[in-house]
């Protein structure tokens, strides 16, 4: 009968520390900051590429205000993660730490955006060609796995009837 109570105890201390450690080791980095850098190409337009400082996965909305005289052509992402209207190019970018567009007309370096972060709820202004903008980190809000803390509940409940009935 001691024997039982030991793995019980053993059991129920390793499901608080699971408790106590999980919301500790589940916040969200978030990304930390964004950056555009802008070089001629060979058609006679401009090269616009943006990069996230993020660890994956990321999905983050961007939206890009073009100067008037500047023409949207063409970027690296699936078509179906960008849209352009008038002067606004808006980007959804999933799991990609970099991607370029393709710009004609007047210089692209006056251009501004700004980016959402959908999985830390940060957000932030992307600054001029050749500058990094920094959020300021994590929202600190927490994300978690779906389903994860049912996993453990599941697992630990199973354990403590195996021990139960085993003893």
């Amino acid at each position: 009968m001691d024997k039982r109570y030991g793995e019980l105890f053993v059991c129920i201390a390793f499901l608080a520390l699971l408790l106590v450690i999980m919301p500790a080791s589940s916040v969200a980095a978030g990304t930390g900051d964004v950056s555009r850098s802008v070089a001629n190409n060979a058609s006679g337009g401009y090269d616009v590429t943006i990069r996230l400082n993020d660890t994956l996965p990321i999905v983050v909305g961007i939206v890009e205000t073009l100067p008037n005289d500047c023409t949207f052509v063409s970027t690296t992402l699936p078509a179906d993660q960008c849209q352009v209207s008038g002067n606004k190019a808006m980007f959804v970018v999933i799991n990609a730490t970099e991607f370029k567009y393709t710009v004609r007309g007047a210089s692209p370096v006056e251009v501004t955006g700004k980016w959402t972060d959908m999985l830390s709820a940060t957000e932030g202004v992307i600054g001029k060609a050749g500058t990094t903008t920094s959020s300021g980190g994590s929202s600190g809000k927490p994300s978690s796995t779906p389903g994860f803390e049912a996993f453990l509940v599941f697992v630990s409940i199973g354990s403590l009837a195996y021990i139960a009935r085993k003893g």
